[in-house]
């Protein structure tokens, strides 16, 4: 026991300078993303985010689900539908363990209630609409549709993450740690639904 002990304590202790240095960069991160806004990118990010809005991503949710439906694929709407619903819980119930404050004014454009990770938007972004486009175009033989499909799909990811940290709603690990529990979605979406490969 008195062997193992030392080695646990260095592994607490730089996981701890690690965590520190990764906060750290965070901030620097999110004020740097500040300086960049301007009139007409703050209007352009403050559309862009609202695609990521529990709310929003639920209509789109429900109304792609309606369409997967109307083409038989009612593993794929289910699948879509218990994702969404299975992404917004899992952020609640992390944001309630980990309960880190969001960046403060005059960083943040916005004022947020609930904690800062992980990103419900850049979570949603993923198992909603990266998850969708895929159960839409999975039968696709044109490999052009694809290709225009997972463009869309990694510019709307990457876009409403982006617009949640130019908004300085979030930190940069807000949204990777919202992308992780979207991917993970996507990923048990992906099984629920069938899809091979």
């Amino acid at each position: 026991m008195r062997s193992i002990v030392p080695p646990a304590c260095l592994a607490r202790y730089t996981i701890a300078v690690m965590l520190a240095y990764l906060i750290e960069e965070d901030h620097i991160l999110v004020s740097f993303i500040a300086g960049l806004r301007s009139p007409a990118l703050t209007s352009i990010m403050g559309e862009l985010t609202k695609l990521g809005d529990v709310w929003v991503a639920g209509a789109i949710a429900v109304v792609v689900a309606c369409f997967l439906i109307y083409k038989r694929e009612i593993r794929s709407s289910v699948a879509l539908m218990l994702c969404y619903l299975g992404s917004a819980y899992t952020v609640a119930l992390i944001k309630d363990v980990v309960m880190r404050a969001r960046p403060s004014a005059p960083i943040a454009l916005a004022a947020e209630r609930f904690g800062s990770f992980p990103s419900l938007h850049a979570a949603l972004s993923v198992s909603v609409y990266a998850l969708g486009i895929a159960l839409i175009l999975r039968k696709s033989h044109s490999r052009h549709r694809r290709r225009i499909g997972a463009f869309v799909g990694v510019a709307l990811v990457i876009s409403i993450g982006f617009s949640r940290l130019y908004l300085g709603v979030h930190y940069p690990l807000d949204v990777l740690g919202g992308y992780l529990v979207g991917l993970m979605w996507l990923y048990l979406g992906l099984r629920m639904s069938g899809r091979r490969g």
